[in-house]
């Protein structure tokens, strides 16, 4: 959705002020239909220096989106960490004396693991927060709380790719890895009748 500040002359109008008058306007229609509104804005470089706590001043472009916002969320993909960092750790890992790498998934998955930088900044009900760490997983594109959620979904990750691999070989297609396309070529034996669903 695109809009356009309300109330700002053509004269007038610069990027800054147009930006927080649109913060205020949905704000208002939130209010005025109860619904929630959520915004996207993106960071000034600042925040990218990883030893720079996560704060309102690092928000890019207009201060009034702060200044208009009930609640603002910063957050930020921490590649310089990784599950094993004791900030991450502590925050992921319900039971830090069990061997999280202790399980049947294999390394691949665990490459794709990025720790996920969370900081309330604003809060206008409630209070802010420290910056807590959550896991991002490039695998199934989701976000989690605790490693336990996400090891139990890569382990059903692994179980299903090795299921439909045997459903497809006994449909009478082989998987050919080694040529970009086509990936499935069809068997010379006659094919079985098979539900891969």
């Amino acid at each position: 959705m695109c809009m356009v500040a309300s109330g700002l002359k053509h004269s007038n109008y610069n990027d800054y002020d147009a930006q927080g008058q649109i913060v205020q306007d949905l704000r208002l229609t939130s209010r005025t239909y109860s619904v929630p509104i959520l915004t996207i804005t993106q960071n000034s470089r600042l925040s990218e220096n990883v030893m720079q706590e996560m704060n309102n001043s690092l928000i890019g472009d207009s201060y009034k989106k702060i200044r208009y916002s009930d609640t603002v969320l910063m957050i930020r993909q921490r590649e310089d960490l990784d599950l094993l960092a004791d900030r991450v750790k502590r925050d992921v890992i319900n039971d830090t004396n069990t061997s999280i790498l202790a399980s049947p998934i294999s390394d691949q998955y665990y490459k794709e693991i990025v720790p996920f930088e969370v900081s309330i900044t604003k809060a206008k009900e409630g209070s802010r927060s420290p910056s807590k760490f959550h896991l991002f997983s490039r695998t199934n594109l989701r976000v989690y709380d605790q490693f336990q959620q996400l090891k139990d979904d890569l382990i059903r990750i692994e179980q299903d790719s090795k299921l439909l691999l045997q459903k497809i070989e006994v449909s009478g297609f082989i998987v050919d890895m080694t040529d970009d396309s086509p990936f499935f070529v069809e068997s010379d034996d006659n094919p079985v009748n098979f539900d891969l669903l």
